[in-house]
């Protein structure tokens, strides 16, 4: 993007050079990742152009970006030029060029709504009694927990699809307990599979003849079980194997409710492969390994090596920083259904997470699936989630910190996922001081995807673990987070059905606006919300360019002020003391749906009911949507839901009118679905308090807030979606303050609702045609074809 290339590569207006291989590289700024997305985005405001290239090639390619001369250069490893070029819409913006992107690489998947609650991991639980700790400390400091996870302690030997027989014994039947309690439990899954003879899942494997070869040989490598062989997920019969693997898992030993699916960029400690037989017995303790020598002591002791060849060694290596194509992964001759891993390597993990997704939908068709994936590739999205990595508790980009989460979020969705998030409070380096515990919390509400996790052998960091001053400071943002569910869940399934993302930097939803292209925190969930985050160690300040216009700050249900803030495109810069809330904005002439009440888990909450929060401009005006979906199955026009609101107001006669159309859908009363409407004005004035009554259709009992400035609330005692119009009065005075003469005004807000059966089907028709060409490989991105 124009003036963006400063932000996600801090290159300060100079040319730079990126190298694009997927690689297990940590998260260091600007270094080989674990994933990538060969599409350049263009936005010039200056002259209204916005465009997108992609270099749909599945190759290591190396991109040389100089924003001096307006120009790209890249060079691909090998396939075909096979460059694909977006285009803004009739509103020529530059949302419109990403969303033709999203729409040709998608649809993304919409996650499970349990899924947005608040999840803990750690790597480390090294039984099953530390497991259980977890839980109790939670509920005991009285903070929300929604979702219980398991690196790889719980593992026999690091065996996938094991558990260990003594130190977590008894796991399902604790998995049953935590299902009971009304949590969910997901484990980490690798793709290597240990190379041992007597392991089940090696023979299945090996009689299957679905691993990866070299030189017509199963070829090995290094994982955490061992000497490892990797299923070759560019075949149908390998994909089918995996699948089968995790149905029997899920089905006969553990019932997960999501898979970590980790390492899959392939990862191998020993780049190349081994010649070691399948068998042969490891003898590495990884407790007391020293990788500062493991390629000495273990990869070149036991001859791990790659052939020379060309695929390994080419005439032109795109990689930077000393890296060669087979660092910490397998011989590029490696042999696959497909081609040499030198061709199919970038998309194998797309591969890998299609046949985890089918397994879980074999184990159990009811439900979305929920796999949370390190790689990515273009067309990502389709089956998985992202988290950021091994990122650092630091809080700068250099290392991986948190100010880097923010950029990774955003990029993340460009590219097509739209659940992301990164470990809180950072997952490697130093030990988490509070504040930065408690700024990552604020930030980390905002995340589509928000988890807490920690390195093996590092301090724990449950947040009941720090003072009780920082977890009122996580219960105060986890509230706020949950509350504000209906929008984000709302807004994933927009990205879905419409290609937007989800969080994104402000120059998208406002790109006339040039000024903001040098933003480099501030950022946007939706295309309705500003977040402003604290980032600076030892700063009370948050800053950020505020776009033009006008914007209500977000308060908590209870607050009894409505303050507003006048954007300029200009520097703004907000006090934030240590343990408050960060600035949020929501922007005038939008409805944002929330959740009535935070509960401890996602379904207490969701009970709680709904509130449309309009927020009028200075015209009277608002719109804005809510979509719904009935429980956790695939997504079908009988359990989804649209409905878009639209509000107008005008200024005088004292009456407040309210109205309603909409054509009942089909089930949608059984939700007895009836929101509080939360209408916010700019100019002050209270609302007399009283009893409103319907003028058509039916009498309809309605009360409203208490006198509150700037703001006042209906509370509908019916199914707004149970009638077509219903229309409600109230008279709004003057505050007692002011000076001048008494005036009234009168707001008209129409609402109109769209949710009728047809609708939902026809979208959804669309959308599941869509995905259905998509399953039956007709538009995959496989080796360099979508």
């Amino acid at each position: 993007m124009e003036r963006n290339y400063q932000y996600f590569l801090g290159t300060d207006g100079q040319p730079v050079t990126l190298s694009l291989w997927n690689t297990d590289n940590g998260t260091p700024y600007k270094n080989l990742m674990y994933g990538n997305y060969p599409i350049f985005w263009f936005n010039s405001a200056s002259d209204n152009t916005y465009f997108a290239v992609l270099n749909m090639n599945a190759h290591a390619q190396q991109a040389t970006v100089d924003p001096t001369h307006s120009t790209i250069n890249l060079i691909n490893l090998g396939g075909i030029i096979d460059l694909h070029v977006f285009f803004s819409g009739p509103e020529n913006t530059a949302l419109e060029v990403v969303q033709a992107y999203q729409m040709y690489v998608g649809p993304a998947a919409v996650p499970p709504y349990w899924s947005l609650g608040t999840h803990q991991c750690r790597w480390g639980y090294k039984n099953l009694d530390e497991l259980k700790a977890v839980p109790v400390g939670y509920a005991q400091a009285g903070i929300p927990l929604e979702v219980l996870w398991n690196d790889i302690d719980y593992m026999d030997n690091f065996k996938v699809f094991t558990v260990d027989p003594i130190r977590y014994a008894g796991l399902a039947g604790y998995v049953d307990e935590l299902h009971n309690m009304g949590l969910k439990y997901i484990q980490i899954v690798d793709p290597g599979v240990a190379a041992s003879l007597n392991y089940s899942v090696y023979a299945s494997g090996a009689q299957e003849d679905i691993f990866m070869k070299i030189e017509n040989k199963t070829m090995v490598g290094v994982v955490w079980p061992g000497w490892t062989a990797f299923p070759d997920f560019t075949s149908t019969k390998g994909r089918d194997w995996w699948s089968q693997q995790v149905m029997n898992y899920v089905t006969n030993q553990i019932p997960i409710d999501g898979m970590w699916t980790d390492m899959n960029e392939l990862s191998s400690f020993c780049g190349g492969s081994c010649p070691v037989a399948p068998g042969t017995p490891w003898q590495v303790d990884w407790e007391t390994v020293n990788w500062d020598t493991f390629n000495q002591d273990v990869c070149i002791k036991n001859n791990c090596s790659v052939l020379n060849t060309p695929l390994n060694y080419p005439p032109f290596n795109p990689l930077t920083n000393g890296n060669q194509l087979f660092t910490k992964t397998p011989d590029m001759s490696a042999q696959t259904s497909m081609g040499s891993y030198f061709d199919t390597k970038m998309f194998t993990c797309n591969l890998e997470n299609q046949a985890t997704s089918a397994g879980l939908q074999l184990a159990n068709e009811n439900v979305r699936p929920f796999i949370l994936t390190r790689s990515t590739f273009v067309g990502a999205g389709r089956d998985t989630f992202h988290w950021l990595g091994d990122n650092s508790a630091e809080w700068t980009s250099a290392f991986g910190g948190m100010v880097a989460s923010i950029g990774g979020n955003q990029a993340s969705n460009l590219g097509g996922i739209f659940m992301v998030g990164a470990d809180i409070p950072g997952f490697g380096g130093p030990n988490s001081t509070e504040e930065l515990a408690v700024r990552w919390y604020q930030l980390g509400s905002y995340y589509t995807f928000m988890r807490n996790h920690r390195t093996l052998g590092a301090y724990h960091q449950e947040p009941y673990l720090f003072s009780k001053t920082a977890q009122a400071s996580f219960i105060q943002a986890i509230n706020r987070r949950y509350r504000m569910l209906p929008y984000i869940f709302t807004c994933l399934m927009k990205g879905t059905f419409e290609g937007t993302p989800v969080t994104m930097h402000p120059s998208l939803v406002f790109s006339d606006q040039a000024g903001l292209y040098q933003e480099t925190t501030a950022f946007m969930v939706g295309t309705n919300l500003l977040v402003v985050p604290a980032v600076t160690e030892g700063s009370n300040e948050a800053t950020g360019l505020i776009p033009a216009g006008l914007w209500y700050a977000l308060a908590d249900e209870d607050s009894s002020q409505v303050a507003t803030l006048t954007g300029t495109g200009a520097m703004q810069s907000f006090t934030v003391e240590l343990y408050d809330p960060i600035p949020s904005f929501q922007l005038a002439g939008t409805m944002i749906p929330m959740h009535n009440q935070a509960k401890m888990l996602i379904n207490d909450t969701k009970a709680s009911g709904y509130s449309l929060v309009f927020a009028l401009d200075s015209n009277g005006n608002a719109k804005g949507s809510l979509m719904l979906d009935t429980n956790e199955q695939p997504l079908i026009a009988s359990n989804t839901y649209w409905l878009d609101y639209s509000a107008s107001g005008t200024m005088s006669n004292g009456t407040i009118t309210m109205r309603i159309n909409s054509a009942s859908a089909p089930n949608f009363p059984e939700l007895s679905f009836a929101p509080k409407i939360v209408i916010l004005f700019p100019s002050a004035g209270n609302l007399q308090t009283g009893k409103m009554t319907a003028t058509l259709n039916r009498n309809v009992d309605v009360t409203i807030s208490s006198p509150v400035s700037g703001k006042f609330i209906i509370y509908p005692a019916t199914n707004l979606c149970d009638f077509e119009v219903i229309q409600w009065s109230a008279e709004v005075l003057p505050n007692k303050s002011d000076d001048g003469p008494e005036w009234k005004r009168n707001l008209i807000i129409s609402a109109s609702v769209i949710g009728t059966a047809l609708v939902a089907a026809l979208v959804l028709v669309l959308y599941l045609m869509k995905r259905k060409s998509a399953d039956a490989g007709e538009s995959r991105p496989l080796n360099g074809e979508i």
